[in-house]
């Protein structure tokens, strides 16, 4: 028997509920997250152009040489030494400048205006513009094009963080810490890192770069956040916001989600399947109404059950007849809709009161009565939407003196909320996987806004912002068949708690959406 997997993240029954908000013991600690493409990518710049434009020397000796002649020049120790990061150069002094300067002027071009400088020039307010001198600027041709696509490589290298190239670029500030004696190892302690650092890179097996890769990004991590002198992030802010001056925006015109793929003639196929499908529940709802027996003496219990149910079918229909509701989007709004008049029919069949079925018909009528007294106090020459005036409206409540003593319920028709209703229904899962995740694009949530009303922008000079675009949201054809499975669990409990017909005819199987189905799911989930 295999053992059953250990679950990865904390378990909902776990969390701690405080006023709303579902929390883990981890939210609790006092953790700061460094984001390190917005942050910290900019700041290693200068190290990253400084390795490609030497890679055939010893680039990495070039830059303890840098620093160690920037050292030199120092009037005062700093807590934290200069690491080569671009916030750094903007510490200094100006005699501490002016003397690396003078001393260096030869060495500061080959190995910091060639690499970066002419790109910083760009960015005037750099903490690093000392360096970039005008006469250099003068003399030499800097062409736009050609420095800010070399930045953009660099930045394409440096972006993916923790991948071997980025990580060893990452792992050479932490030279500067052991050189001042700013970190120590304690002895017996850690015994392969301490094995490992001395032969790091070219001594080290594949793990144990990953491991001396490790430990220095979360030692840097450490000093980033606890040093002044980082946390303006004056650098990084000005950085990504004077890009926008520098390049233009270049969305891509299609969500990057890829969904299911469908060719015209596909699709021309599975809508006509559909119909067929579609036609066999309009029969099915017609034969209901017809062989239904009715209490004629007060039908209102008869026709709100027949009537949630008759819901669940139009909507179904609507949904899967318009290929328009079924992209990503627009699909949970209507499988929110379905799932959530099913949860209804359900509640209502199996566990509502008789008194709960007259509060949902008086709470609907207290509704239109409060949409008539709001065009009567406050529009008094508008109609609703339909077209109806505050007669029209009384008129349909019953008129006259009815509707005067008629009260309105401002919450709800019932206590509970539409999670207790499914609970009580039996249906808790369709509120897990299907009502509650739909939420969000229901009442356009950060998810489904990313998702369905932005696009990214392919320039990485800009971060890969997103940016909006009016374009089709991918297609999950999977909805359809969560759809077509809440219908059936309707059609079921109708014909097993209110006696409703089977029908003459079963709804067809659909190839194309069954094959979504497998895709998604594993076959132990069917």
């Amino acid at each position: 028997m295999s053992k059953k997997k250990k679950k990865r993240f904390t378990p909902i029954f776990k969390h701690k509920q405080e006023k709303g908000t579902l929390k883990t013991k981890g939210s609790e600690m006092p953790i700061e997250w460094i984001d390190w493409e917005r942050d910290l990518m900019p700041e290693h710049i200068w190290i990253d152009l400084l390795a490609e434009d030497n890679k055939d020397k010893y680039w990495h000796k070039i830059y303890e040489e840098f620093l160690d002649r920037l050292d030199s020049c120092l009037e005062s120790e700093r807590k934290d030494p200069f690491f080569g990061f671009i916030s750094d150069f903007g510490e200094l002094t100006i005699a501490e400048r002016e003397k690396f300067l003078s001393q260096n002027k030869d060495f500061i071009h080959k190995y910091f205006f060639l690499p970066v400088g002419k790109i910083l020039s760009f960015y005037p307010e750099t903490p690093a513009n000392w360096l970039v001198l005008e006469e250099w600027k003068d003399k030499e041709k800097i062409n736009f094009e050609v420095e800010l696509n070399k930045l953009a490589s660099s930045l394409s290298r440096l972006i993916k963080a923790k991948d071997e190239y980025a990580g060893h670029i990452r792992t050479l500030p932490i030279t500067r810490l052991f050189k001042h004696g700013k970190i120590y190892l304690p002895n017996g302690g850690m015994p392969d890192l301490v094995d490992a650092l001395p032969r790091y890179p070219y001594q080290c097996t594949q793990e144990e770069k990953m491991r001396v890769q490790q430990f220095s990004r979360i030692q840097m991590n450490m000093i980033f956040m606890s040093n002044e002198r980082y946390k303006t992030k004056s650098w990084p802010q000005y950085f990504w916001r004077h890009n926008y001056d520098l390049v233009p925006c270049n969305p891509i015109e299609h969500s990057l989600s890829k969904g299911d793929e469908i060719s015209d003639e596909g699709m021309r196929a599975l809508q006509a399947k559909l119909w067929d499908n579609c036609v066999i529940l309009m029969k099915y709802l017609d034969k209901v109404g017809m062989q239904y027996k009715y209490d004629l003496y007060d039908p209102t219990i008869d026709e709100i059950k027949l009537g949630v149910f008759s819901r669940i079918i139009r909507l179904y229909i609507s949904f899967v007849a318009n290929p328009f509701l079924w992209n990503r989007d627009l699909s949970g709004i209507m499988l929110r809709c379905i799932g959530e008049t099913t949860i209804l029919f359900f509640y209502l069949i199996t566990k509502a009161t008789v008194q709960e079925f007259c509060d949902f018909k008086e709470y609907s009528q207290g509704k239109e009565k409060l949409l008539m007294l709001h065009l009567q106090d406050n529009l008094k020459d508008e109609k609703t939407i339909e077209g109806l005036s505050i007669d029209d409206i009384a008129d349909e409540l019953g008129g006259g003196m009815k509707v005067e003593f008629m009260d309105i319920e401002l919450k709800q028709w019932t206590k509970k909320d539409i999670r207790q209703m499914a609970k009580d229904g039996g249906l808790e899962n369709i509120y897990r996987w299907v009502i509650d995740p739909s939420s969000a694009e229901l009442h356009g949530s950060w998810s489904s806004i990313r998702k369905s009303n932005l696009v990214v922008c392919t320039q990485i000079l800009h971060r890969f912002h997103r940016v909006p675009k009016f374009y089709e949201p991918p297609i999950y054809l999977v909805s359809l068949f969560v759809a077509e499975q809440i219908y059936l669990r309707a059609q079921k409990l109708g014909i097993e708690k209110l006696g409703f017909p089977q029908p003459d005819e079963q709804l067809s199987e659909i190839e194309e959406i069954k094959a979504a189905y497998d895709r998604h799911f594993c076959a132990s989930n069917v």
